[in-house]
């Protein structure tokens, strides 16, 4: 995003009302009530201001599911929509091996099991389905991926679409580009909005383990995990991605000193590239995923929904850049004990016990950042596409 830098001329920013839309804190742990106001509240609005806005538009990029996922996951929830015989019945255990591009998958890691037994969650999930065929009327699709981690899958959807498909990702600022050769901006992961916990860490120490966002959770469930933080005694940061001062309070309290909470998230990218970070707990949404990707951090994975799921599996078995908290096939509410998830932290903090692992996600890393670089596939992609829409339509 153009954040606070001087807006181009020719860029103009022009708003509808978002008074329908849940507000930014219960975005994600109300996904469904969000999805279903922003698909049934926003059209009027939306409609209204394409007939005021002059010039007139004659392009219009839009985002099919709300928030950004791997072609992994569109292409499941296309072939779901076309051909549903595993749908929603079957164990857990049970493969899934006949959808082109993608890899022997178990059915707890293909679909979003997690929400088939809420009503809300299954009104998503038809949301979604119904929107797969939108795709059809598209000149272009874009993804916020690499090529290169998904080049099976892209191969597949380059032949079953009459339109080019384009791979654009990691959607990472152009200040945090500093060392592809391409432009180095201001900003640096030891910028001084990094909390204490990390920019007083040895440089290179790999030794403070971040957590994501967890706000699926209930109470309890945050505390056992808490709890078997502080028995693992590693050093760790909580992102907790909420205003709730009291909350937070709590949850420090609860932390001790090894560990440290701050409100915000918006900075996870700034964490991740820190040279003490070494490793990431994560839900597994595909911005983080990326993030942590391009970050060159291994993940301790712990989805609760959605495409999560199948992100999580893509991390451990796919790319080999992370270890799961539990058993894919454990229901997402029977947590492990904090004793596991305690011992799991400490031999993932181990350098020695994961030095393959680590190994693996440096070699993704270059992977991720060769794709942004001058003549990477991501650097191709993104100068076909503008040059293509720039052209003159009759």
């Amino acid at each position: 995003m153009i954040a606070s830098d001087d807006k181009p001329a020719n860029i103009r920013f022009v708003t509808i009302p978002t008074n329908a839309i849940p507000s930014v804190p219960n975005r994600t742990a109300g996904f469904p009530g969000f999805f279903e106001a922003v698909s049934t509240k926003l059209e009027a609005p939306f409609q209204q201001l394409m007939g005021r806005l002059d010039p007139p538009v004659t392009a219009i990029i839009a985002d099919t599911y709300v928030r950004p996922m791997s072609a992994m996951v569109f292409h499941n929830f296309d072939d779901l929509r076309i051909d549903n015989e595993y749908y929603p019945s079957g164990s857990g255990e049970k493969r899934v091996v006949h959808i082109p591009g993608i890899s022997s998958t178990r059915i707890s890691d293909h679909l979003p099991t997690v929400v088939f037994s809420c009503e809300e969650g299954m009104r998503v999930l038809n949301g979604v389905l119904e929107m797969c065929p939108w795709v059809l009327k598209s000149q272009y699709l874009l993804f916020a991926s690499v090529y290169e981690l998904e080049h099976q899958v892209f191969d597949v959807l380059k032949g079953k679409f009459s339109f080019p498909v384009y791979t654009v990702g990691p959607t990472i600022p152009p200040s945090f580009k500093f060392n592809l050769g391409v432009g180095v901006g201001d900003e640096s992961p030891s910028s001084s909005s990094v909390p204490t916990i990390t920019t007083t860490a040895t440089s290179g120490s790999h030794d403070c383990f971040p957590i994501g966002t967890l706000p699926y959770l209930p109470h309890e469930k945050v505390e056992e995990i808490v709890i078997a933080l502080r028995i693992s005694d590693v050093r760790f940061l909580w992102m907790a991605g909420s205003t709730d001062h009291k909350a937070n309070s709590q949850l420090q309290e609860a932390c001790g000193d090894r560990g440290m909470v701050v409100p915000w998230s918006d900075d996870q990218l700034k964490v991740l590239c820190h040279p003490s970070i070494g490793g990431f707990w994560t839900q597994c949404d595909w911005n983080s995923t990326l993030q942590a990707v391009f970050a060159g951090v291994p993940m301790l994975t712990f989805p609760t929904s959605w495409d999560q799921i199948s992100n999580s599996k893509k991390i451990a078995e796919d790319w080999k850049v992370g270890w799961r908290v539990k058993s894919p096939e454990a229901a997402w509410e029977n947590i492990v004990s904090r004793e596991e998830i305690a011992e799991l932290v400490k031999r993932f903090m181990d350098s020695e016990s994961t030095k393959e692992m680590r190994k693996r996600a440096e070699e993704v890393q270059e992977v991720c950042r060769g794709a942004m670089a001058k003549g990477g596939s991501t650097d191709i992609n993104l100068d076909a596409f503008l040059s293509d829409i720039s052209q003159p339509r009759r």
